[in-house]
């Protein structure tokens, strides 16, 4: 029934294709002019009369090719899509991966006015598409507010509400495909032609454990790791009491460095094991938490009853020990007396937990 009204409701309004152009005309003219433009948007679908799902969009583009793009898909998962003129970054949460590029490699970003990336489904009725199938037009209202509804019908059935200023406030696009009715709908909830902005609203600053999977060339596992029988660069972290501690701290002791995140982190329970089975042979155990509180951590710790020693970095010294000691995924190092890599590894699959035990006992006394 539902399916029924929607068709009838799409073939019998009253038509009127000048006021239709005109309509249009209104929200070129509001584009046009704009030199930054913000949305907030609602994409829903519908299937046979049934909600799929939604997605919340936050969009700000600037001109001439600057552009902001989030979707938040629920559920804590989000995509955002960012570029400055001349890099483009995505990310994905809680994913917490994030890929950097050349803006020019990115086909449906470089060399598209910025206007076309305006509202998903209000392009196509800007370039013309109002001289294909039947144009009709009829008053109706978005949220309270007064509007005209253009409706076209070809193979799909859309309707655009647009008000007097020109403003887009929803869309929809009906279809049918192999027996089953599908509904999409923009719901244009804030629409803003000369929002506030700042530069960093075009920019893309990864969060400190968020990993690059930006193709590029390809490495064997060991290749992200530091050389054996390189020094180990020194860095200083701080412990849960905020007192600082630096790795050379330790120079004289042989180390089990290990470097990790959240409460979820697979490498702390088989860390404890090692820890249990060597303590008694001198071994220092540091995990260097990159990211969380304190107070998050210590709880963690006696949740899990970790014996071992916990540090962390903050924001000022995260930076130089991603770039000395993370190239890859979180690794753990074997360190001798001398402050030598010994070895290194990536993971806690069997192969490298022996690999770390290998390693531990050719440094350690005999029992």
């Amino acid at each position: 029934m539902k399916a029924l009204l929607l068709v009838g409701f799409f073939l019998f309004p009253p038509q009127d294709e000048e006021k239709v152009v005109e309509l249009l005309e209104k929200v070129r003219v509001r584009l046009k002019k704009a030199d930054v433009i913000s949305i907030k948007a609602r994409e829903s679908l519908n299937m046979d009369g049934a909600a799929v799902g939604s997605i919340d969009w936050e969009v700000m583009l600037k001109r001439p090719n600057q552009g902001r793009v989030f979707q938040d898909w629920g559920g804590g998962i989000g995509l955002l899509d960012v570029w400055d003129g001349k890099t483009y970054w995505w990310y994905a949460e809680p994913y917490e991966k994030y890929s950097e590029k050349d803006q020019k490699g990115v086909p449906r970003i470089e060399g598209i006015d910025w206007v076309d990336l305006f509202f998903t489904e209000v392009q196509p009725w800007l370039s013309g598409k109002t001289g294909f199938g039947k144009v009709k037009v009829f008053p109706g209202k978005v949220g309270g507010r007064d509007c005209q509804i253009i409706s076209i019908i070809d193979f799909y059935k859309e309707r655009l509400w647009v008000d007097s200023e020109g403003r887009v406030l929803k869309s929809e696009k009906y279809c049918e495909v192999d027996g089953s009715k599908f509904l999409r709908t923009f719901t244009y909830e804030e629409v803003d032609f000369s929002p506030a902005w700042k530069k960093s609203d075009f920019s893309f600053e990864p969060h400190l454990w968020a990993e690059n999977i930006t193709p590029g060339p390809s490495l064997r596992p060991d290749e992200h790791l530091l050389q054996a029988g390189s020094e180990a660069p020194d860095f200083e972290g701080l412990d849960l009491d905020g007192r600082p501690v630096k790795l050379s701290d330790f120079k004289g002791k042989s180390v089990l460095l290990a470097f990790w995140w959240g409460e979820e982190s697979e490498g702390l329970s088989p860390l404890q094991k090692i820890f249990d089975e060597y303590k008694d042979r001198g071994v220092i155990v540091l995990a260097v938490n990159i990211m969380d509180p304190a107070e998050q951590i210590r709880d963690h710790f006696q949740k899990e009853k970790f014996t071992f020693r916990p540090l962390r970095l903050d924001k000022d010294n995260w930076k130089a020990v991603r770039a000395a000691w993370i190239k890859g995924t979180l690794p753990t190092y074997v360190i001798d007396k001398d402050g030598k890599i010994v070895t290194g590894a990536e993971g806690w699959r069997e192969a490298e937990k022996l690999k770390i035990r290998a390693a531990l006992e050719k440094l350690l006394p005999e029992k």
